[in-house]
């Protein structure tokens, strides 16, 4: 009866770590769209609206979900007191204290570390360029996750279905 129980714990548990990552995935899915939201806000803040940087930051900080909604009040704030960093510096910190708790890549926080160090001393017309560029790599990552989510979900669940059957008949 103990083996029984010990068995369906452990099929129970590698089934659930595989529904997890399946759901890690739809998260990152929804993170990288919060950024290309953020992305084409910022693009008009900029290019149609001419706000300021620190001001267009703070003003989309409330627009948007988490983590990026603290990460770009923090952002803004900073560089508002202007403690002698400029924005790269900025960005840079705020992203290793901010960005601790998200389900990206590492290849995404990356593009979006880039993006900051090529932010707020071009002219407006390199910003929007910059940004275009951005947001054109943020629409393929998200077309190509989009079109192996559904498979890639269901693999995981499998393989985590399957690894448990797989020890809890080794026990046997």
């Amino acid at each position: 009866m103990l083996k029984i129980i010990g068995m369906l714990c452990i099929i129970c548990s590698t089934s659930g770590i595989g529904f997890l990552k399946g759901r890690d995935l739809i998260q990152r899915l929804e993170q990288l769209k919060c950024l290309q939201r953020f992305v084409i806000m910022l693009r008009g803040e900029i290019n149609y609206v001419h706000t300021p940087l620190p001001e267009a930051l703070y003003q989309i900080s409330r627009k948007i979900e988490n983590p990026l909604n603290a990460f770009l009040e923090n952002v803004s704030k900073e560089l508002e007191i202007k403690q002698g960093r400029g924005l790269k510096e900025t960005w840079e910190k705020r992203m290793e204290s901010d960005f601790f708790d998200t389900y990206l890549s590492k290849e995404d926080l990356e593009g979006f570390r880039n993006l900051g160090s090529q932010l707020g001393y071009l002219d407006t017309q390199m910003q929007v360029g910059t940004l275009n560029l951005y947001l054109e790599q943020l629409e393929m990552e998200i077309k190509r996750l989009d079109d192996s989510l559904r498979g890639s979900i269901k693999l995981y669940q499998s393989l985590g279905i399957l690894a448990g059957t797989f020890v809890a008949v080794l026990m046997i």
